[in-house]
């Protein structure tokens, strides 16, 4: 079954939850595939909120310090 370009780190969280799906090359920090899609997920409920009035097909960059995103 092919994987759909949304669910590229949803599938492997779901199969492999504690395999190192990201190194932070700064601080060596390792994130798992559960973490990263914890993280992603979070973030996708965010942009989803009605008061931030985004528009269809509005394009979205997040950059995140992912150490400290992490610990939080």
């Amino acid at each position: 079954m092919p994987i759909r370009h949304h669910d590229w780190i949803a599938h492997p969280a779901g199969r492999t939850p504690d395999k190192v799906a990201l190194i932070d090359l700064s601080s060596e920090r390792r994130f798992t595939y559960a973490q990263f899609d914890a993280r992603i997920s979070r973030l996708a409920t965010h942009l989803r909120d009605p008061k931030l009035t985004l528009r269809k097909n509005f394009s979205v960059a997040s950059a995140t310090d992912l150490a400290g995103a992490a610990a939080s």
